[in-house]
């Protein structure tokens, strides 16, 4: 069985942190296409909870009030204008660019390339 109230356990590792901005990034790309509603939201608040504090404080594009109602928003069942008002909040053009930047930079210190503007790994040559 699942403990809910068990404290999520932050990424410590290069690639864990990757992995939560990847996580972020996808869910944000999935919220601004409209392709997901609450289950977005879940996932995007389940993916940002992983980053450290370090990491996720300089986002500072993404609204941490919004990130932090995920939970009661997700019980209304948002559609329309006001889940539209709630993912600006969440997954803006600002907010999806700092992501990809946050991730480039560990992609570099991994030997990954970089994403580019749309989220997706550049070509490389």
């Amino acid at each position: 069985m699942n403990n809910f109230d068990k404290p999520v356990e932050k990424a410590k590792t290069d690639a864990e942190i990757l992995d939560a901005l990847q996580g972020v990034k996808m869910t944000q790309d999935e919220l601004r296409r409209g392709k997901c509603g609450s289950v977005g939201l879940a996932f995007f608040r389940a993916y940002y909870e992983k980053l450290p504090d370090e990491v996720a404080r300089r986002l500072t594009e993404i609204d941490t009030d919004a990130v932090e109602r995920i939970t009661r928003a997700t019980g209304l069942g948002l559609s329309g204008e006001l889940l539209a008002r709630f993912v600006e909040k969440l997954a803006s053009d600002a907010a999806f660019a700092q992501v990809i930047r946050a991730a480039n930079f560990y992609r570099e210190r991994l030997g990954y390339g970089p994403l580019g503007p749309d989220g997706w790994p550049e070509a490389r040559e």
